[in-house]
């Protein structure tokens, strides 16, 4: 019943819902990406694979570079600079999204990975603002 009593916290909901706008979008581009660059751009499913890792590989670098943008800000800003950087991140990840989902089979698959890159640049630096955030 504990966690109900922290729900009623609005910025516990609101957080609630950032955290899965980039963790949650993680995790579906993870099991998707692969299926996607297969079909879409009739790859064979090793090289889909491949380009799919790219993805994950954001992880060794990306959240940490979330977590150095929200503690400059938060050194020349305070809190509200946490919270800049953890917008910033969410909307370029969104803006970038977006670039993603207009690239048609017309386009050759680098075209897609170098988006899907800096898409997922700004997913894992959403995903380190969090931790910025939540104590």
């Amino acid at each position: 019943w504990d966690y109900l009593e922290c729900l009623k916290d609005p910025r516990i909901v609101v957080m609630i819902f950032q955290y899965s706008a980039c963790f949650g979008t993680e995790l579906s581009m993870n099991a998707q990406l692969a299926t996607h660059f297969r079909v879409y751009f009739q790859m064979e499913s090793g090289s889909a694979s491949a380009l799919a890792g790219c993805f994950g590989l954001m992880n060794l670098f990306a959240r940490s570079l979330g977590g150095i943008l929200s503690d400059a800000l938060f050194a020349k800003f305070a809190f509200p600079g946490r919270l800049w950087a953890q917008f910033i991140s969410l909307f370029l990840e969104s803006v970038f999204l977006l670039a993603f989902a207009c690239i048609d089979n017309t386009q050759p698959w680098w075209v897609a990975l170098l988006v899907i890159i800096v898409f997922s640049l700004f997913v894992q630096m959403a995903e380190g603002t969090s931790y910025g955030i939540v104590p």
